[in-house]
């Protein structure tokens, strides 16, 4: 190793110590409690356009504590494209566009939240909240919750944690490092990757042991001497080649991601090639689209190789794939070892031993003749090789054009994921699988809605009317004023006034007789009041004072709904008897979807509201369900229409 390389990476161990104990603080807590927790969630503005041309600076991220009722906002960040998709050119808008994306970490989401639950935030009540639920498509039972809020507040939590932070190097573009929660990463002055820690702070080994990331392309150069072609073959470049010609670097250094792009300009044989690489470092992984492109017959290219070459510190870590899944352990001896490797489906290779665990998962196009799994443990000097020209544990990936020239569409993408030290063959497998069967999200919109009203009904007694409402849950709420108007009245009339129970997440029942009965035929609603003196009103209930003659179910309103709707019904006068009343929602499949009433009920007119949920708390998907009344032995059915 040069002396200034040691120095270099001095320099990065001291910065990264430092820095740890500031950006870091908060962010070892997990949701999942499995692999999910390292995964990403990126959602682009076409999953939310209710937030479309509105002012990243007003858009804020929560997550939502039930056993505490709280509401915490998370690490986050909005990254803008420009109309060509790239992220680091510098002329951006400001506005949630289309094309641009959000992102947080999946161990930060949280529990579903009440609708009436809110953040402490007069603003945002203004506007729609976005609600993300994402499940683990390995097991549905596992989900989790964000939220998305617009306020014009100033909202940003200044000790929010920064899980990951790039760091320039002065002196050479390309030997830049990046840090994040579960590793270091720094890069020689090609560009390209010649360090790895997984600090001991994430139970890592806090040790350099990586060697350098490898290229080798081999491939015929021709060139002329005036019209005169001239064929050289088996010429082979490596990464060195890219430390001739150091790359520009752009990056955007974010709380929950850094993007950096390099661009290399190569003069060779009196060519000019330009071609770049963007890398996406999260607080556990990296992701890369890797290498791209086409192939063509007369680009004359015989081998393409890319891997990992660790140092002598990797001795005594293992190997692991799915075809050795027994391990190959890593002591600079050459091993017998299975190289199949499976194209256009995920493949997976893992180190893992003291130093920590790295995992790659990545894809590989059918290209060219023979597409192996390279992976090459013999500590020999060999000159022609780079970096300590040794290789200890070199795993990676190679394509070979044994008969022809490699031809085609290039497209070998990849993640890596750095992990504690010691993780065993299984959690390869579990994020194979993750990669495979990637989190699915479900995103809705909803409004600010002060009271949750469950039901809202009258019945009759003696020649009065008893009205009775239940509330789910209450936020703000001052109170209610009871409104009754006749049949022949144009005007509400004021009837009362009930206190509300401000803010409250259990339900609460309310009940006000109205004695003052003159006619046979009245219409009730209540008027909800915030202590800020916003309002909202009921549905109508209505009431004949002679008890109902029959049974009736009634045709919900509105039909077809969005986001909910009322379901009335009759029960007669049972000789004073009151009847055990079933009212159930089902799916057309016959699968109960909601128990909306289980209960004995007296004589009288009355008003559920459904949500549009089940009995989970879950949004339904839109669609025709059936609404089922059991009522001793009265029974009857009505369909309606949900939309989204």
């Amino acid at each position: 190793m040069s002396r200034i390389k040691s120095l270099h990476k001095i320099e990065i161990m001291v910065i990264a110590i430092i820095s740890s104990c500031l950006i870091f603080s908060n962010a070892f807590a997990q949701y999942w409690n499995n692999a999910r927790d390292y995964e990403p969630i990126v959602i682009t503005g076409n999953d939310m356009p209710e937030f479309v041309h509105t002012n990243i600076s007003d858009l804020y991220v929560y997550s939502y504590n039930a056993s505490e009722s709280a509401w915490n906002q998370i690490p986050f960040q909005f990254d803008e494209k420009d109309q060509s998709n790239d992220f680091l050119d510098e002329k951006k808008n400001g506005l949630f566009n289309f094309n641009d994306e959000l992102i947080f970490m999946a161990k930060d989401m949280g529990d579903k939240a009440p609708p009436e639950s809110w953040i402490d935030d007069e603003t945002s009540k203004q506007f729609d909240r976005v609600e993300i639920s994402v499940t683990d498509t390995t097991d549905n039972d596992r989900q989790g919750w964000v939220y998305i809020y617009r306020s014009t507040s100033e909202l940003l939590d200044a000790n929010m944690a920064d899980y990951v932070y790039y760091i320039p190097n002065p002196d050479s573009a390309g030997a830049d490092t990046i840090e994040a929660i579960n590793y270091i990463e720094g890069h020689h002055i090609g560009g390209l990757a010649d360090y790895w820690l997984i600090p001991g702070s994430v139970g890592g080994g806090n040790i350099d042991f990586l060697d350098r990331q490898k290229f080798r392309l081999i491939l015929t150069v021709t060139i002329y001497f005036g019209d005169i072609p001239f064929e050289i073959p088996n010429v082979m470049l490596t990464e060195e080649l890219l430390e001739t010609f150091p790359p520009t670097i752009k990056y955007k250094d974010g709380p929950v991601r850094v993007i950096r792009g390099a661009q290399w300009t190569i003069e060779l044989y009196g060519m000019v090639k330009v071609f770049s690489l963007n890398l996406m470092y999260y607080p556990y992984s990296i992701e890369s689209g890797g290498i791209s492109g086409i192939l063509k017959t007369e680009d004359k290219v015989d081998l393409i190789r890319q891997s990992f070459d660790f140092n002598s510190d990797a001795v005594e870590m293992n190997f692991y794939n799915p075809y050795n899944p027994s391990g190959l352990t890593i002591d600079g001896n050459p091993d017998a070892y299975y190289n199949t490797l499976e194209v256009d489906t995920t493949n997976w290779f893992m180190i893992t031993g003291e130093p920590g665990a790295i995992v790659v998962l990545f894809n590989i196009s059918p290209l060219g003749d023979e597409q192996t799994i390279y992976y090459k443990d013999d500590s020999t000097i060999d000159d022609y090789d780079t970096g300590d020209e040794k290789s200890y544990g070199d795993s990676g990936i190679q394509i070979d054009g044994t008969e022809t020239y490699i031809v085609g569409d290039i497209s070998i993408t990849y993640e890596s994921y750095f992990l504690s030290a010691n993780e065993q063959y299984a959690l390869g497998e579990e994020l194979a699988g993750n990669f495979s069967s990637p989190l699915q999200l479900n995103i809705n919109s909803t409004n600010f809605v002060p009271v949750e009203m469950a039901s809202f009904n009258a019945s009759i007694s003696k020649n009065r009317v008893i009205l009775n409402w239940t509330t789910l849950s209450e936020s703000n709420n001052y109170g209610f004023e009871l409104q009754r108007r006749s049949e022949t009245d144009e005007l509400w009339k004021n009837l009362g006034f009930i206190n509300g129970q401000g803010t409250s997440n259990s339900p609460t029942s309310y009940s006000y007789v109205d004695k003052d009965i003159s006619e046979n035929h009245y219409f009730y609603r209540l008027k909800q009041i915030d202590f800020d003196g916003s309002f909202e009103y009921s549905s109508t209930i209505e009431v004949l004072l002679q008890s109902p003659k029959r049974f009736v179910l009634i045709q919900n309103y509105p039909n077809p709904f969005n986001p909910e709707t009322v379901i009335s019904y009759q029960i007669p006068d049972l000789n004073g008897e009151s009847v055990e009343v079933e009212l159930v929602i089902f799916n057309l499949l016959g699968d109960e979807v909601r128990t909306l009433v289980r209960k004995n009920q007296a004589a009288g007119y009355y008003n559920i509201i459904w949500d549009g949920r089940d009995n989970s708390g879950m949004t339904v998907s839109a669609g025709t369900y059936v609404y089922q009344i059991k009522a001793g032995k009265f029974i009857q059915s009505k369909k309606m229409t949900l939309l989204r």
